[in-house]
Order: structure tokens, then C-alpha cells, then sequence
């Protein structure tokens, strides 16, 4: 600080009390209304930011639509077939967009047509290779 500052400054700013209580410091967890860190705020407050980003699938809330997911584990297809489905509609198949948000270094882009994110809708919907089909 002595640097910055004359020395009569640095005097009256390290006088100064860092709190007027005499209460202990203590960490709060702001998103929670008891200040106590959960899990379970951090896993919602990832699941509205990615579902906000460009390309993300917006799942339904499963409390409110559980019949459209029963709907998909009651087909008469086999089990592979339905649980494709489910990580679909999830956006949890392993896309290079996917693979790269946990963390692996490799390029998001689809090596099949290198034009867009590779991404569940990409592949499934919006790629041409899937308007060829």
C-alpha cells in the first residue's frame, strides 16, 4: 500500500475496524434462504443456465409431465431403443458438445459435417445427414 498511497492514508485506512460488529465472519450460500449450500441449488441453477444456451434441448420438468416420459418407457421397443429416447429428449447422449462440457478437450463441432456445434438436436434434426433420412 505504501506504494500507492501517501503514508498518512495507508495510517488512517489500517486503523480502520473491518466490521462495527463484534460478530465472526461466516460463508453464506446466497441461492438458499438459510445461507446453507446444497446440492440439490446447484444441480437447478446448471439445469436453467445450460437449458438457456444456444443449441440446448429443453427438457420438460419431469414432476409436471411424467406422462410423457412413461409414454416413452411403455413403447413396445427395446429397452436400447427407449432409453436413446429418454437421453434424447435429456440432451445427455455423449455429443462432442456434451463431452467437452465434463471436461474432455476436443472440438464441439460435428465431424461429419463440421458446419455446427455437435449437439443432440444437431445430430438427430438439423444436421443434413439427418434431413437425408
Amino acid at each position: 500500500m505504501n506504494a500507492i498511497f501517501l503514508h498518512h492514508q495507508v495510517v488512517d485506512v489500517l486503523s480502520m475496524p473491518l466490521s462495527l460488529s463484534e460478530q465472526e465472519d461466516y460463508v453464506t450460500w446466497e441461492p438458499e434462504i438459510d445461507g446453507i449450500y446444497a446440492v440439490k441449488t446447484v444441480y437447478h441453477l446448471l439445469r436453467n443456465t445450460q437449458s438457456t444456451q444456444p443449441g440446448a434441448i429443453h427438457p420438460t420438468s419431469s414432476s409436471k409431465h411424467d406422462g410423457r416420459w412413461n409414454k416413452i418407457w411403455e413403447a413396445s421397443a427395446i429397452p436400447r431403443v427407449k432409453n436413446f429416447c429418454w437421453r434424447s429428449c435429456h440432451d445427455s447422449l455423449p455429443t462432442r458438445v456434451n463431452l467437452f462440457r465434463r471436461g474432455l478437450e476436443i472440438d464441439a463441432y460435428s465431424p461429419m459435417c463440421g458446419e455446427d456445434y455437435e449437439t443432440s438436436i444437431h445430430i438427430l434434426v438439423d444436421s443434413t445427414k439427418a434431413k437425408l433420412t
